[in-house]
Parts: structure tokens; C-alpha cells; sequence
């Protein structure tokens, strides 16, 4: 009866670990498997990062013409402004733009702004 007792002792925490390691595979599997945006993110922190400097420049000059070539835009981004209005767009990966504007204002939108001086949500 005792070896009978330990053989199903032993079969329970086979069992267990079994279950526990495939746990674990199985979600390292999905984990690696996911599919993260990271190039929408660093986007997203480049323009906190650009609405940070537009602020400084801003706050030095009181005026925002001139501020697409100084602050450092990112080649390919696409920045209009004038002497009371900015803006800065660029396309994401999953699609729609990013947009940031002179009111403050950083989101995303399904419409470009064009050379407009603000952006569609903003």
C-alpha cells in the first residue's frame, strides 16, 4: 500500500510540474509572439519631446515662425507655421497621423493636416 501511496505521490507532482512548465512555455510563446508597435511609440515620444522645444522656442521669441527648421523636425515629418501658429504631423504604421499644434494639442486623427497651422482634432 506505502510504495502504491508514493508511486501516485510522486505521479501528482510530475504531474504538477508538467503543468507548470507548459503554463510558463506557453505564455513565454504568446509574450514573443505579440505584435508590439514600438515605432508608433517612438513617434509618439518624439513629439512630446518637439512640443517641449516649441514651447522653449516660443517662450524666448513670442513668435513660432521659423520653428519647423530650428527645433529639430525629423526628416520626412511634415511642419507648417507662420509668426502665431505651428504644426508637425506625421504618418503611423497602423494608420491615421499624429499631430501636434500650437494650441497644445497631441493626438492622433484619420485626417491629415495638410499645410494647415493646426490639426484636425485640435
Amino acid at each position: 500500500m506505502k510504495i502504491i501511496r508514493n508511486f501516485f505521490n510522486i505521479l501528482n507532482i510530475g504531474l504538477l510540474v508538467f503543468v507548470a512548465i507548459f503554463i510558463i512555455l506557453f505564455t513565454g510563446w504568446i509574450i514573443l509572439n505579440t505584435d508590439v508597435n514600438t515605432e508608433d511609440a517612438k513617434k509618439h515620444a518624439e513629439m512630446v519631446r518637439l512640443q517641449a522645444s516649441a514651447k522653449n522656442y516660443y517662450s524666448r521669441l513670442q513668435f513660432y515662425d521659423g520653428i519647423c527648421s530650428d527645433i529639430g523636425i525629423p526628416v520626412g515629418w511634415r511642419c507648417h507655421s507662420f509668426e502665431a501658429a505651428y504644426a508637425i504631423e506625421i504618418g503611423l504604421k497602423e494608420g491615421g497621423f499624429l499631430c501636434l499644434d500650437s494650441s497644445g494639442y497631441l493626438g492622433q486623427s484619420l485626417q491629415s493636416k495638410h499645410t494647415n497651422t493646426h490639426c484636425p482634432g485640435g
